[in-house]
């Protein structure tokens, strides 16, 4: 039996020159990717998340969360350092994540 809602945990460990290509996540119909990530330890430079083309600075520690399978997102090029970052996520139904989005733009 497939259980689409049982998430998964990552630890991402990033060196020198790395960078995560633009992409999306896959998801089965009626449900969106949806992961939570913590940045861990930071590079001298780069490593910053990108979500829609918008680049965002990341500091240690930082959490953030993204609807993985609907954003474009990955992340800049990596110099001086390495980037160490925890993932954890899981399939949510659509209809939860449209409400949970109707009750933020309020």
């Amino acid at each position: 039996m497939y259980e689409p809602e049982i998430g998964n945990i990552l630890m991402n460990h990033y060196k020198d020159h790395a960078c995560t290509h633009i992409h999306t996540d896959p998801a089965p119909k009626g449900y969106t990717h949806v992961r939570a990530n913590v940045l861990l330890k930071k590079p001298q430079e780069g490593g910053d998340m990108i979500v829609d083309n918008e680049v965002t600075n990341l500091e240690k520690n930082d959490l953030w969360l993204i609807l993985a399978s609907l954003e474009n997102h990955g992340s800049t090029p990596i110099k001086n350092g390495e980037r160490l970052v925890y993932s954890f996520g899981a399939l949510v139904k659509d209809e939860q994540v449209n409400k949970i989005l109707q009750d933020v733009q309020c």
